[in-house]
């Protein structure tokens, strides 16, 4: 029985999940803005005495390593990085929006497919008219790595003369769908949230694939807008 505890904090959404041998069962999550600080290593507790699991039982620990909030992303690598170097178990990254990509995939099919040839941009608002996006087939190949991308009229059209409809998802969803107002753009309603970690982790168990715990540093892509405070006058 492997379990893994997975941290999403890359938006406003501070999202914390158990899952076992690949399937969640407890999540804790708030929609409520940045209280990644106050409530993540809360969430972590409430969870294991929910489930009764041992920290140290843990397989690994999963956490969603960017591109995202800068604040968002350092809470949850801090808070991973602690239980592993505490309970000696390895650190597991998962990029973002490849997470959001393999969910709206998931979201999709089966009972929700859509017709047609579907592209997947998944999408995290880097504010005013930017986001940082990926594009996934609908069978999972990147086809576009992590890039910051700009909201303009004619964005996306290179890619709808060859896709059918393009499903987004992630935060920058609404800004793109509302602003372009093209009826081949799909939202997926897939935003950030542990649960989204669980499959790409349990993948990156099962091939042993874990981060050095000393020098993991998640993908921010740009870096953080920190300014000077000013001088006093007096």
């Amino acid at each position: 029985m492997a379990s893994i505890l997975c941290i999403e904090t890359a938006t406003n959404i501070c999202s914390v999940c158990l899952a076992v041998d690949g399937k969640l069962v407890a999540q804790r999550e708030t929609t409520k803005g940045m209280s990644h600080t106050s409530l993540t290593s809360v969430y972590v507790e409430e969870l294991l005495a929910e489930t009764g699991i041992d920290i140290k039982s843990l397989a690994a620990v999963a956490v969603s390593g960017g591109p995202g909030s800068y604040t968002g992303l350092r809470v949850g690598i801090s808070v991973a990085k602690g239980i592993c170097a505490g309970a000696n178990i390895p650190l597991i990254a998962v990029n973002t929006l490849e997470s959001l990509g393999l969910a709206s995939i998931d979201a999709l099919s089966g009972e929700n497919a859509v017709s047609g040839r579907i592209l997947h941009l998944p999408m995290i608002d880097a504010r005013r008219m930017e986001v940082y996006m990926a594009a996934y087939a609908a069978d999972g190949a990147c086809i576009l790595e992590n890039s910051p991308y700009i909201i303009e009229k004619d964005a996306f059209q290179d890619w709808l003369g060859e896709y059918d409809a393009l499903a987004l998802s992630g935060d920058g969803a609404e800004k793109c769908i509302e602003f372009l107002g093209n009826t081949a753009l799909i939202d997926a309603q897939v935003r950030c949230s542990a649960r989204n970690l669980i499959h790409p982790a349990f993948n990156r168990l099962k091939a042993g694939k874990f981060e050095d715990l000393a020098y993991y540093s998640p993908n921010y892509i740009k870096s953080p807008n920190i300014t000077q405070p000013r001088k006093a006058l007096f």
